[in-house]
Formats: C-alpha cells, structure tokens, sequence
C-alpha cells in the first residue's frame, strides 16, 4: 500500500474514532428502583406527574421486560441488570446463601482487603466484616467501561444507593461504590472503592447532620383525599408489620440499637437525601472535558424497604413511589442545567417486583393464596425425617426457593440411604399441595432440560454449585413460604415478581417509541455497552434490545 493510502487509512481510523467518541452521551443516568414492578407503573401512572412520567413518555419504553430467574431478590436482580448474566454464571444467587456454616451475605467480603470506611473520615472499622463486589464472579457493564477508558475517551462510573448491596452489584469491581451505613448513619464505602472516604462525602454527611440525625416523619406526596390514593385495600394494615398507618408519626432514632437506622430508610426522608447526594456527586464529578464521560447509577432503596413490612397495595407503598417520581425529577431538573439535554442518557428500570400480601387476595376471594411460614416447616421436616431415618437437624438453613441441608451428615450416609432422605424431603414438600407445586434436588435440576422460558428454567438459572441450596421448590401463585407472619415478599418466579419497567431516553436518539415484544432484562447492559462503544459484559450472551439501535457493534 502506498503512503497515501496508508495516511488516508489512519485518517478514517481517527474520524471513526471521533465520530465514536461524539456518538458517547456526555452522562448516562441509571435509575434501578428496588421494588418497582411494572404493575405499579400501570396502576400508578394516571398519578404520576413528575421523573417517572417524563421518562415514561419521551422514552423508548418496553413495556413486557422481565427478568428470568425464579428468586426475584434485590441483589440477584441488580447483578443480572449489571452483567447480563445468569446466577448460574454470576453466582449471586440470592442475597445471602449458606456456604457450610458460614452465612455469605452478596457484600460480604472476608479477605480483610476491603475494610468498611467510617462515614466521617477517621478510618475504617476494624470490627466488622468488610463489603466489595468479590461475590460476583463475572465483570458488569460498569467493569468494562472502566476496563475501556483511554487516553481519548475516559468513563468515571458511580453507584449511590441506601443499600450496600445495590450499589455494589451495579458498581462491580472498578467503579466507585456509595451507601449508607445502617448501623452508625452517613454515606460511606470500602477501601475496595476509595483509599479513604472522599471529603466531599465526609462534608455531605456533616453538612446534613447525618451524625445527629433524631427524628424524622413522612408526609403525604399529596392531600390525603387526593384520587391518587383512591385505591381498594390501601387503608388495611390488618396483615402489615406496624397493623396501623406510619405516615404523619414522628419517629425517634434510638442511636444504640442495631437497627436504629432501618425505619428512616424506610421512608421518603432517606430517599430524599439520597437525591441530595447524587446531586452533589454529580457536582463533584462531573467534568467539562469532552473526553470524560460520566455514568451514574441510582439505586432506589426505600420502596423496597418499606414494601416489605406494608406491602404494595398499602398507603405507604403507593406514596413512596409518587416519593420518588418527584425525586427523579428533581434529580432530572439539576442535570439539565448543567448538560445538554441531546447528551444525557436515562435508563429506568427496577431490580424485581412484589407479590401482594397474600391474606390481602385471599379476603378479596383469591381462596388459594396461602403464607407457611419457614420456621414451622423446618421443624416439622426435620422432625419427621428424625422418626424415619434416626438423623437429627437434617435440613439446617431455609432460604426461597431452597431448603440447605447439613451435607457433612448427608455426604457420610450410604449413597442409598442420602437417594431415600433427598425423595423424603422432596415428597414432604410435595404434601403440601395447596402451596407447593413442584420439587427437585440440586441434581436434578441441573440435569433436567425444560423448554425455553418456561418456570422450571428459571430455577435452572439460579443454579450455582456451593451457593444455591440442595432441595428447591416452586410455590403456586399468591403463595409463599416466609419467615415473617406480616407484610409480602418478592422470591418468585410468577410475573408480579419478574416484570419491571424498562425505559430508555436521550432526547433525539432514544424517544417516544412504545415496544410491545417480550425482552429480557439482560439485555439492557449489553444494549449499554453498544450505545456506550465498549465490550458487552463479557458472560452475557444475550442480544441488544429491538427497536433501539440503528445498527449493532458486538
């Protein structure tokens, strides 16, 4: 090749390259909120008039998303939507597990390297177990963009969240991971994240008095006879945690307790600030440079936390979530100050959805809808197995959809008699008829096939050898087995707890499309990497959502 065409050629890798790196939004928003089933939207929607409302009708909405794995919890979800990626390659498969004796919270990082950082500067807490993305076995979207940045185009890549394991799972290993400390207040990290706690974390935390946080109270979004809180059942506390309406109470923060922290992240207050920190992240990150690039993930917390205890048809389910379409908002408002509203992306989506309180559909005259609770079959199990085959204790953890069992026993029984205990434990859950409608061990599910997308293959995908559990099961619809005698779960795999808002936006690009066709949730990170023209997370195998792209770069 002459030297003409060699210089025309580095001349059409270098317009390539700049028209790539032009194509790159300035800043990429991220909302995951916990708890948000796609559901709510529909119920919700006539009554929202703020974020969730402007993303919902300028962007590109996907209105069937769902995740595909059966155990819908909060940290499985936020790693799929990271990765895009299965528990079967991930390995999160819930948000704590059983490995032996030892309990594994998803954050949970026992090397020593990743010391928990105190919220006001001074150091680390040398007294408690530290947290990092070690858990997670594959990169996400955000590893790759960090992984990614050159000397042309750099990614700086924040996760803020109430929750530890939100921001974790969507930070990965090498972008910056922010959350509250429930135990001692104030935003903070690890040392996997931050040599030491940035200042202006530490000032955020001063400047808000997080310290000497006392009191706090929810109000209403709107007045209380407003039709946007004319709803069956959202008065019924008789099946809820509190039995009684917690909005309009002041609540003290009793310093010296455990969980003093838990109730104020539990309401609008804490998602509040949570605003107010993104905005000061943003102000602290943000760089003029047209090589820089910022991405930012929101992690909604609260709805979550309080949709437990109230579930999702109670008055303060239903408010937190008019809560957060203001603070989308707001949070929206800020950014388009500063940058162009043609060079920010914004993404909505949530990490599971929720089962209504199952006393709740049953007065409403859905008779199947049962709670068992976890402790009570345990014990009866295990006494049970006791009579049959003189082995005590037998099944010694529970956590949906498995039972773990006490395998150091088991592994030292003929390999006959461990085949009889496993059936016994599968048929005395299949008793249950009304609740349970299907059971397998470990092995079997790894080794059956199911057809594509059917319920069995979603506990398929959860599957991960050490981590997920010995026995599974699969309650009916409406069902659940809990260790709780009040308020809901989300741990299915029916379509309340699986479907999730999915919206994309960038006014110009990404706008005003409604998209009926069935996606997964997995595909979003991989649609992400291509908006963003970095390498897809490298275990996702999925493709990129239709109807967004113009052309693909896999």
């Amino acid at each position: 090749m002459c030297k003409w065409g060699i210089r025309l050629l580095l001349i059409s890798f270098v317009m390539l390259s700049l028209e790539a790196k032009k194509d790159v939004p300035k800043l990429t928003v991220i909302f995951v909120v916990d708890q948000l089933a796609y559901n709510t939207i529909q119920k919700l929607m006539p009554y929202l008039k703020n974020g969730i409302n402007f993303l919902h009708k300028n962007g590109v909405n996907y209105t069937n998303a769902f995740f595909k794995h059966a155990s819908t919890a909060t940290g499985v979800g936020h790693v799929c939507i990271s990765t895009g990626a299965q528990a079967r390659e991930h390995g999160i498969v819930n948000n704590k597990w059983w490995e032996g004796d030892l309990t594994v919270h998803v954050e949970d990082d026992r090397t020593g390297n990743a010391k928990i950082l105190k919220a006001d500067g001074t150091g680390v807490w040398e007294d408690r177990i530290g947290k990092s993305a070690i858990n997670i076995m594959v990169d996400g979207i955000s590893d790759q963009l960090c992984m990614h940045s050159y000397h042309d185009l750099n990614f700086n890549v924040y996760s803020v969240s109430l929750k530890p394991r939100a921001a974790i799972c969507t930070a990965g290993k090498l972008g910056k991971a922010i959350w509250f400390d429930r135990l001692k207040g104030g935003f903070t990290s690890s040392n996997a994240y931050f040599k030491e706690l940035p200042e202006w974390i530490v000032g955020f935390n001063k400047d808000k008095n997080l310290f000497n946080l006392e009191k706090f109270k929810w109000d209403l979004r709107f007045k209380k006879d407003a039709k946007a809180y004319n709803f069956p059942n959202i008065d019924n506390y008789k099946y809820t945690r509190f039995g009684k309406s917690i909005i309009g109470q002041e609540f003290e923060i009793d310093k010296s307790s455990k969980s003093a922290y838990d109730l104020f992240l539990a309401t609008p207050s804490a998602d509040k600030l949570l605003t107010n920190l993104v905005i000061k992240t943003l102000e602290q990150n943000l760089n003029d440079s047209d090589n820089e690039k910022f991405v930012l993930w929101v992690c909604l917390s609260s709805l979550d936390k309080i949709g437990h205890s109230m579930g999702p048809d109670s008055l303060e389910s239903i408010d937190m979530v008019y809560h957060i379409d203001k603070h989308i908002e707001e949070i929206i408002n800020y950014i388009y100050t500063k940058v162009k509203s043609e060079d920010v992306l914004f993404a909505l989506t949530a990490d599971h959805g929720v089962e209504p309180i199952a006393e709740i559909v049953k007065d409403m005259g859905y008779y199947p809808a049962t709670r068992l609770y976890s402790k009570e079959l345990l014990e009866k199990f295990n006494k049970e197995l006791s009579a049959k085959f003189n082995i005590e204790n037998i099944i010694k953890k529970f956590k949906e959809p498995a039972f773990y069992l006490d395998n150091a026993k088991l592994n030292a029984l003929d390999p006959k008699l461990k085949k009889e205990i496993l059936d016994e434990i599968k048929q005395l859950l299949l008793n249950e008829k009304d609740v349970i409608a299907r059971a397998w061990t470990f092995d079997e599910l790894l080794n059956s096939t199911f057809p594509k997308n059917s319920l069995e293959s979603f506990f398929k995908n959860q599957l991960y050898a050490g981590r997920s559990g010995d026995i599974f099961f699969q309650f009916r619809p409406y069902n659940y087995i809990v260790s709780y005698q009040t308020g809901t779960s989300h741990l299915s795999p029916y379509a309340y707890d699986r479907q999730v808002p999915l919206i994309i936006y960038q006014k110009g690009k990404f706008e005003k499309k409604i998209i009926h066709k069935n996606v997964s949730v997995l595909q979003f990170p991989v649609t992400l990497a291509n908006i963003l023209n970095v390498p897809r997370p490298s275990a996702s195998t999925v493709g990129v959502l239709p109807g967004l792209l113009s052309k693909k770069i896999d």
